[in-house]
């Protein structure tokens, strides 16, 4: 029930075609064990630099979507184990061998976008682009996981070099990811190019100055992540984000069939195992916001129970689901999340007025993002019946009037994870604040520990085991802590 997004035929074919060439996984289970290292740059069909870029967005957002979304959700309550597997998940319980899957898909991608850029002489056009999803990439793996190979990951070949990467520091990390998007924005300021992306692009067909807000909405979101550590980086995420405003960036999947549907909708239909967390029902009806029915559906319970705290075998009719529309969107970037970084910022600043306005506008956008008419928000003329106008009014007038005396940092937070649901990213803005308040379930497995990192693969484990990090704590390696995820 998000935004609609039409396709027209071409494009759902052309969207179907470049999912195959992406390798993505298309069903629950896949494994990408024997072709990660498969040499890009050596392929048997040389692939384009516009089936190259297209192929990396759409592999890159199934797994974003999918594998780190489920994961994140689950561990911020968003999401809840309800049967199978996810209720030892939900239950902590999460092994190394739950994450081949978004660790291969996520080196795949940086494979693909490294021979983009190495097929674009004189294109600055397609390298900045490829250089930007290339910091998201980076960026997402290093934020979930902590500390991994970068510098020299991205040597494999058909000889065997390079298929056991080093793993750079934390820091290095995050630093050459603010080196890609710097050095992005500048290709992508340049003044001529070769060749240029169109249509292609599925993120901002072609438009640079998009794409430059992409690359300082990420910029803010990982100077975020470190200012725990570093505090100068406060500043330097508020610049960002002043120049992202008004930016969203995802993929849709038309889901017009099981080849190109989008990844949490074909894992709903096909698996039906993840319920709505209970944190999440709780905290939307608790303030009565009307994208609770764009998150939640009753269908298949009776609704009697919200959603669960914890894992356990649930009756059908004691749990909501996650709503996921088809086409479904994918959001790298919601057009609400600089502007909770620019309140969230100043109101570490003490600048609360400041922080308030953009809560404001941040809870806003995110309301018409996700479908809420923008009419409802003056004269409450759109065409519903006077009760829901009533409730959509009660809501706005109560949540978007916060002032410099009544904004707190748990308003931002609490707002920014309803916001940017099934993004990823609020794994990290958890564990960053420790907002929302989410509760540890009873049957955990570690000791009372919360997880606060995706484990590394078991694969990795196995064929890389020289060079794994070993700060992990052994017996229960999800609740190690990446180096900014300091108490």
């Amino acid at each position: 029930m998000q935004p609609s997004t039409k396709l027209n035929k071409s494009a759902m074919k052309r969207l179907f075609c470049l999912l195959a060439l992406a390798g993505v996984a298309l069903n629950h289970g896949c494994r990408f064990k024997d072709d990660i290292n498969t040499d890009p740059n050596n392929p048997r069909v040389v692939q384009s630099p516009a089936t190259l870029l297209t192929s990396s967005q759409v592999g890159f957002a199934y797994a974003y979507g999918g594998a780190y979304a489920r994961y994140a959700g689950l561990y911020t309550n968003q999401f809840s184990g309800i049967d199978r597997q996810p209720i030892s998940l939900d239950n902590f319980n999460f092994l190394p061998s739950e994450t081949d899957d978004a660790w291969d898909a996520s080196y795949r991608t940086l494979l693909n976008l490294n021979a983009l850029i190495q097929r674009s002489p004189g294109s600055p056009y397609y390298i900045g682009p490829a250089q930007v999803m290339k910091a998201l990439v980076l960026g997402t793996l290093a934020s979930n996981f902590g500390q991994v190979p970068y510098r020299t990951a991205l040597r494999a070949s058909e000889d065997g070099t390079g298929l056991q990467p080093t793993y750079d520091s934390g820091p290095t990390n995050y630093a050459d990811v603010q080196a890609l998007l710097d050095s992005g924005i500048a290709n992508m300021a340049a003044p001529r190019s070769i060749l240029a992306p169109g249509p292609n692009d599925n993120l901002f067909a072609g438009d640079l100055t998009q794409w430059t807000k992409f690359a300082y909405a990420l910029k803010a979101r990982y100077y975020m992540h470190t200012a725990k550590v570093n505090p100068g980086d406060y500043a330097l995420a508020q610049a960002a984000a002043q120049q992202a405003a008004g930016v969203t960036a995802r993929v849709v999947f038309p889901g017009n069939s099981v080849g190109n549907q989008g990844p949490l909708y074909q894992y709903g239909t096909q698996r039906g195992d993840i319920g709505a967390g209970r944190l999440l029902t709780d905290t939307l009806r608790f303030l009565q916001d009307p994208r609770f029915v764009l998150y939640v559906t009753d269908t298949g319970g009776n609704g009697s129970n919200p959603g669960q705290a914890d894992g356990f075998n649930a009756s059908e009719d004691d749990f909501v689901y996650p709503n996921v529309s088809n086409p479904e969107s994918v959001y790298f970037v919601n057009v609400s999340e600089p502007y909770f970084i620019l309140a969230e910022v100043a109101m570490r600043q003490g600048n609360t007025g400041i922080a308030a306005s953009n809560y404001n506008t941040a809870v806003r956008a995110s309301l018409i993002e996700r479908g809420v008419a923008d009419t409802v928000f003056t004269e409450f003329d759109s065409p519903e019946d006077s009760a829901t106008k009533v409730y959509r009014r009660n809501y706005f007038r109560r949540v978007l009037v916060e002032t410099g005396s009544t904004i707190t940092l748990n308003k931002i937070m609490v707002q920014k994870w309803l916001a940017l649901y099934a993004n990823p990213e609020t794994f990290a803005d958890w564990r960053r604040t420790g907002i929302p308040a989410t509760r540890l379930p009873d049957a955990n497995v570690t000791g009372g520990r919360f997880v606060r990192k995706f484990p590394y693969p078991q694969k990795e484990r196995t064929l890389n085991a020289a060079n794994v990090p070993t700060y992990e704590p052994a017996n229960a390696p999800q609740t190690g802590r990446v180096w900014w995820d300091v108490p």
